[in-house]
């Protein structure tokens, strides 16, 4: 997971920041992630 993390643009990162203030669990960090690199 932090390989992806890492992989994140500036605007990406910024807008991961914000959703963590959302996220549950870490499998909604996942799902979040998968959408994002879905949408690249």
């Amino acid at each position: 997971m932090q390989q992806r993390i890492q992989r994140l643009s500036m605007a990406q990162l910024g807008e991961l920041g914000e959703m963590l203030l959302d996220f549950q669990t870490v499998g909604d960090l996942v799902v979040w992630l998968d959408e994002v690199v879905q949408q690249m």
